[in-house]
């Protein structure tokens, strides 16, 4: 099966958002797209689980089945694709890509990631047709060290390290992609789990190579690193680890040539890419404590672009601030005519502040996190604004809508009728006794005709008529 009959027509909607724009690359195990979703059109890589020894496209061009043959295996890998995501969605660093959501559909499960804007290492090393500086590689390090720290500091492997997997963004930093790969690890025991063997030749280590799981470890990463840190160093094809294993010279140098750089980075080279596992390092730890020595002062082959300084020592110094890093967990709220309130999750490397004209929009910042509250006093039918969250020169907008209610007239406060109160006569006729009434300040009681009363009223009478006959 060609990669075009393989992969989703341009257009597929995925998960009732996701649109699909473009086919990006295909492996043994997946099928990466570009898509966008909601009003702005965010961008994001979707990773499809499809195994190209196990699954076929069926007509309708997007459910994927599987021969039966292949049935068993594919839905054991599929389980294991769908918990892998549960840890890579815990990683949170600036040098990962973001991980944000699993979804199952059309027979498969798919990974919704950052989508990076740049170009990889591997293209910018082909279209620069020279290696890069040293310093420039010491700093480009550091960046994937931090990166994967923070994989494995998560119980994951990332086990396919290479310059076309580590893309350099707009920005000027590196994010390491492709976590297709990613293995859940337990320390002295290897991989636990897998979605299907991935590996890239040369950059893999003989226990990889051999498939023996079980001796897995951050040092098969490690293996890996150091044979992309001598890529990038030399623009020289990978050796494989057998004519790196064949070389017995004791600092390697017919396997791994590297004219023109510094003893320095040529023992750490060769220290990553020892292919016996337990003399490699065993964690970024080590690895960062051997660069805390003193640097280098070899500056030949120095990119244009590369910030240089010289400090008091003479020690050469590379000029890379960390880049800032911000991200909302949400970009839509709406919330409907009742109050409420929504909290928003925000990682950043640098300070953040959040801010909205709005004035019936009330925000709550802590470290981490914004509470979005709204006010319900109103009568307008639906009301918009946008929530600003900055942090540098970054800025995040969060469109937040409000729907609307009419309040009914008669519901109005100022019309309301007072209220009807219905009482037994003999309770009534109590409460009478005490009360007036405000328009006029007489007694609003019944008074009973008493006999005396009866009296004076026959005697007025009678003087009223002896009066009118006098006079006539």
């Amino acid at each position: 099966m060609s990669v075009k009959d393989s992969t989703l027509p341009i257009g597929t909607v995925l998960n009732g958002k996701y649109l699909v724009r473009s086919h990006l690359s295909s492996g043994g195990f997946g099928i990466t797209y570009l898509a966008v979703y909601g009003a702005h059109n965010t961008k994001v890589a979707i990773k499809e689980f499809f195994m190209t020894t196990a699954n076929y496209r069926e007509a309708d061009g997007v459910s994927v089945s599987t021969s039966s043959e292949q049935e068993e295996l594919f839905y054991a890998q599929l389980e294991k694709f769908k918990k892998e995501y549960e840890r890579l969605r815990l990683i949170s660093n600036v040098h990962v890509v973001k991980v944000y959501d699993c979804f199952e559909e059309n027979g498969t499960a798919y990974y919704v990631m950052e989508f990076v804007m740049g170009a990889n290492l591997e293209d910018y090393l082909n279209k620069k047709r020279s290696p890069y500086a040293e310093t420039t590689v010491r700093n480009y390090l550091k960046q994937i060290l931090d990166g994967l720290n923070a994989i494995h500091s998560k119980g994951l492997l990332h086990l396919d390290i290479k310059p076309s997997n580590i893309m350099k963004t707009s920005r000027g930093y590196l994010k390491l992609i492709d976590l297709g790969a990613s293995k859940d690890y337990i320390q002295g025991v290897g991989a636990t789990f897998f979605s299907g063997v991935a590996l890239t030749n040369r950059y893999a280590p003989p226990e990889q190579v051999d498939g023996s799981y079980d001796k897995l470890g951050p040092w098969t990463d490690f293996y890996a690193l150091g044979a992309t840190v001598y890529h990038l160093l030399t623009c020289n094809v990978v050796p494989t680890w057998t004519n790196i294993s064949d070389d017995k010279s004791k600092d390697k140098h017919i396997a791994l040539s590297m004219p023109g750089i510094s003893e320095e980075m040529k023992s750490l080279v060769v220290w990553m890419m020892n292919t016996d596992r337990a003399k490699r390092p065993q964690s970024v730890k080590e690895i960062l404590k051997r660069l805390k020595s003193k640097p280098s002062q070899h500056l030949t082959n120095l990119d244009d672009n590369e910030e240089i300084t010289i400090n008091s020592n003479g020690d050469a110094m590379f000029n890379h601030p960390q880049p800032t890093y911000l991200e909302v967990s949400k970009t839509i709220l709406f919330f409907d005519a009742k109050e409420s309130n929504e909290s928003i999750a925000i990682e950043a490397n640098a300070d953040w502040n959040v801010s909205c004209a709005a004035p019936w929009v009330n925000l709550t910042q802590t470290n981490s996190s914004i509470c979005v509250r709204v006010d319900a006093n109103y009568t307008i039918e639906k009301r918009n604004t946008q929530i600003f969250v900055k942090s540098s020169d970054l800025c995040r907008i969060i469109v937040l809508t409000q729907n609307g209610r009419k309040v009914p007239r008669a519901n109005s406060p100022m019309l309301k009728a007072p209220p009807i109160i219905v009482t037994p006569k003999d309770t009534r006729e109590a409460q009478n006794k005490d009360n007036t009434n405000p328009a006029i300040g007489e007694s609003k009681k019944d008074e009973d005709f008493s006999p005396i009363g009866c009296f004076y009223i026959i005697v007025f009478l009678v003087v009223v008529i002896w009066i009118i006959k006098s006079i006539l």
